[in-house]
């Protein structure tokens, strides 16, 4: 892994993905922290739009994040209260963010296509691909991106 990437052990505060393709919002984080010793991070996910107008998305925001090709969606972890992630899809067309039902280890997310989010799930033990179709999962809490 090339030392300019964030992982779920790793923020790393200049990495591209943070930016959305069309250059109109970028995500950023606050001081992270390790979920458990040794663990993955966790910090404050902040949405920042093109006039610098900061949203908090999460306060438990993990990485790394993944923007839909034509940058209407962002994609991140989130941790839950029992230390599972779940994913966070953010509209900004909509202006809605979707916290979906289903957990995760630790999520590692490489591409966002259309409607479908690619990466790994746990990438360090017990390995398995994610393909993850967010017109076909449960949503868990939706609510207004303010």
């Amino acid at each position: 892994m090339a030392q300019d990437a964030t992982t779920p052990w790793r923020l790393y505060g200049k990495d591209p993905r943070f930016i959305s393709p069309d250059q109109q919002y970028r995500i950023d984080y606050g001081e992270p922290g390790e979920i458990a010793m040794g663990g993955p991070w966790s910090a404050d996910a902040l949405l920042i739009d093109a006039a610098g107008r900061e949203i908090l998305l999460s306060s438990m925001g993990a990485g790394p994040p993944v923007w839909q090709t034509d940058s209407r969606y962002l994609a991140l972890p989130v941790w839950t209260r029992s230390r599972q992630q779940q994913l966070m899809v953010v509209d900004v067309v909509e202006k809605k963010i979707r916290i979906y039902a289903q957990t995760f280890s630790v999520l590692m997310l490489e591409t966002f296509q259309g409607t479908l989010i690619g990466g790994v799930n746990s990438p360090k033990y017990r390995t398995s691909d994610l393909a993850f179709d967010i017109t076909k999962k449960k949503v868990q809490e939706e609510r207004a991106l303010m």
